[in-house]
């Protein structure tokens, strides 16, 4: 939908947000978007694989989930498919308070992109200063991208996990097909026991 303002954003995310419909919002458009099974799926299977990481690697962290960020100053509104927040963590421990305007953003966004979406997902993460986004594209593949000056740019290796390389969680995935959650995440951390000890 074009030529949507601010209001009409607020009432329609308002209308819609018990029904699971992710709701997207920049300067005017609109996107109403259902999570297909698959999407849903891969958006599971990497929550999964980074958390076990995080474990592993004894990175602490707190999963945001798909809340939702907007901003009436930006003009913009949206849902990560996931998102962590990995440092400033006392300060977002209670996200019944979190506030876009006043609260540090997450560090680390999960964006599934498996379907045609006319919306710049990755412009509204960066917008909101997440800094560092893990993209399933629809290729198959796993893009890491860093936030630098406003823009993503792609890198080799996650500043939170540097010892994780996205062909690596891209493997995992493929794993994932195949594999039940928990063997999937047994699988994660032998992987992440064995680089540890290297």
């Amino acid at each position: 939908m074009a030529n949507v303002d601010w209001d009409g954003y607020c009432k329609i995310y308002k209308a819609m947000a018990p029904n699971r419909i992710r709701i997207t919002y920049d300067q005017g458009r609109l996107e109403l978007m259902s999570p297909s099974p698959e999407h849903e799926r891969i958006k599971s299977q990497l929550s999964c694989i980074l958390e076990a990481l995080f474990m592993a690697f004894e990175v602490d962290f707190l999963n945001g989930g798909s809340t939702t960020f907007n901003s009436q100053l930006l003009d913009k509104g949206f849902e990560p498919d996931e998102c962590y927040w990995l440092t400033h963590l006392e300060q977002v421990a209670d996200l019944s308070t979190y506030d876009t305007q006043t609260s540090p953003p997450p560090d680390l966004g999960i964006e599934v992109d498996v379907s045609s979406s006319s919306m710049n997902r990755a412009g509204l993460y960066a917008a909101f200063g997440v800094t560092e986004l893990w993209r399933y594209e629809q290729d198959e593949t796993i893009r890491l991208l860093r936030l630098e000056n406003g823009v993503y740019h792609p890198v080799a290796r996650s500043l939170f996990l540097p010892r994780v390389e996205p062909t690596q969680v891209g493997e995992f995935v493929e794993m994932g097909k195949t594999l039940i959650t928990s063997r999937l995440i047994r699988e994660v951390q032998k992987w992440a026991v064995h680089q540890r000890s290297e």
